[in-house]
C-alpha cells in the first residue's frame, strides 16, 4: 500500500498510506510541488503514519498543522464492522480519522494537499544568549516578508548533542536553524549578523537526501539526539503565548533551572498566527516531578500535549466535540482497532 497514484493539477497527492514522505517530496518537486509540512523523520515516515499520529513539522511555520487549512482533503477508510465498509471522508469529516492512531478505521487512500515548490536554502547562526537567538528567530518566523519553511531555536547545551554537525555549533551559544527561500538567503545572512549572530553555515536544500539535512536536528529528532547523549532526557510538547512567552520562559527557568531546556519550533496556529510552539527537553527525575512541570506549565498559560500517556484523551489531540469517539463507536463497535488507545470508548456488548 505504498503507491503514489497521482498528483492532481491543483496540487493534491492521491496516495496509499504506506508511501514514504521522502519519496512523495521528491516526486512532487519534479512536478513543481512540495509537501506543506513533514516530520523530522522525512525519509522513513509514511504518509499514513504521519496523518494517524503526527501533528505538524517542517513547513508548519508557513502552513500550520495537519488539522489546518484543508491540508488533508480526504481519506478512504475501511471499517472494522461485522460487514466492513469502505467509507470516503471529505472536508471536515476527515477529523473523525485524523490523528487518532488507527483507532477509527484502516486508511487505504489519502488525498494530501501540497504547495508550490520553492528553492530553499539552509542557514545556521550562533548567538551568545538564548534571548538573542529567540528574538532573531521570532523576527523571521513572524515577519510577513520572509518566505520560510523552518525556524528553530535551541538553547545551549542542546546544540552540543548534534555530533554530526558539530562544526556548525559554537560552544556555550544558542543555535538558530532556518530554511529560507534562496532568493532571500543573502538578506537573511545580513539580518543574522545585524542581530549579533555568527552565521556558521549556509547551504542549499536539494531534497530529502541533502547533506547536512538540518531538519534531522529539529522537531522530535532533537529529543532523539539528546537521549543519545544522555538517556535521562525526555521531552514535552508545548505551545507558548506569542505575547507572554518571555515571562513564561522566565517562570519556568526560575522554578526548574536546567531541568528544562528550551527548544522552540515556530508554527502557524489554526487562526493563521505564528506562535512559539516548543518541544522542550526535560531531564527526568521522577514521575511526580514531571507531572508537576506539566501542571505548572498549564497554570501559567503554556499549552501541553502530554506525550507520556498511551491514550488519546490526555495527549492533547482529542477533539472536545468527541468526533473521534463517535466515529469509533460507528466504525469499530467491538473495539478491535488499537484497543486501549481511547479510554473513553466502551465497546458494544455482543450477545449470542
Amino acid at each position: 500500500m505504498d503507491k503514489l497514484e497521482e498528483i492532481t493539477s491543483d496540487g493534491v497527492a492521491v496516495c496509499q498510506p504506506g508511501l514514504r514522505l521522502g519519496q512523495l517530496e521528491s516526486e512532487a518537486r519534479k512536478k513543481g510541488w512540495e509537501l506543506r509540512m513533514y516530520p523530522s523523520t522525512l525519509v522513513k515516515a509514511s504518509v499514513g503514519g504521519f496523518l494517524a499520529g503526527g501533528s505538524g513539522g517542517i513547513g508548519s511555520v508557513a502552513h500550520g498543522g495537519l488539522r489546518d487549512f484543508d491540508t488533508v482533503r480526504a481519506f478512504e477508510v475501511v471499517t472494522m464492522e461485522k460487514k466492513p465498509r469502505v467509507v470516503l471522508h471529505e472536508g471536515p469529516a476527515v477529523h473523525e480519522i485524523l490523528h487518532a492512531w488507527g483507532t477509527n478505521g484502516i486508511l487505504t487512500r489519502i488525498w494530501f494537499a501540497l504547495t508550490p515548490a520553492v528553492e530553499w536554502m539552509q542557514l545556521t547562526a550562533a548567538f551568545s544568549t538564548y534571548e538573542e537567538a529567540f528574538q532573531f528567530a521570532e523576527s523571521i518566523a513572524t515577519g510577513n516578508t520572509w518566505t520560510k519553511r523552518l525556524a528553530t531555536v535551541f538553547e545551549w547545551p542542546i546544540p552540543s548533542f548534534f555530533t554530526p554537525i558539530k562544526r556548525l555549533v559554537r560552544a556555550d551559544k544558542s543555535l538558530v536553524l532556518i530554511m529560507i527561500a534562496a532568493s532571500q538567503a543573502d538578506a537573511l545572512h545580513a539580518a543574522a549578523i545585524a542581530a549579533g549572530g555568527e552565521v556558521t553555515f549556509t547551504g542549499a536544500f536539494d531534497g530529502p537526501r541533502t547533506q547536512p539535512l538540518l531538519s534531522d536536528y529539529t522537531w522530535n529528532h532533537t529529543t532523539l539526539w539528546a537521549m543519545k547523549a544522555d538517556p535521562a532526557y525526555t521531552y514535552l510538547q508545548c505551545g507558548f503565548s506569542l505575547t507572554e512567552c518571555r515571562e513564561q520562559f522566565r517562570k519556568l527557568r526560575e522554578r526548574y533551572g536546567q531541568e528544562i531546556l528550551f527548544h522552540i519550533e515556530f508554527m502557524k496556529n489554526g487562526d493563521g498566527v505564528v506562535i512559539p510552539g516548543a518541544i522542550p527537553l526535560v531531564r527526568f527525575s521522577t514521575e511526580e516531578r514531571l507531572n508537576d512541570m506539566i501542571a505548572f506549565c498549564r497554570s501559567i498559560g503554556v499549552f501541553v500535549a502530554n506525550p507520556h500517556v498511551n491514550y488519546l484523551e490526555d495527549g492533547g489531540r482529542f477533539r472536545p466535540d468527541n468526533i473521534q469517539l463517535l466515529a469509533k463507536q460507528r466504525y469499530d463497535p467491538r473495539g478491535l482497532l488499537n484497543p486501549g488507545k481511547m479510554i473513553s470508548f466502551r465497546k458494544q456488548v455482543v450477545t449470542k
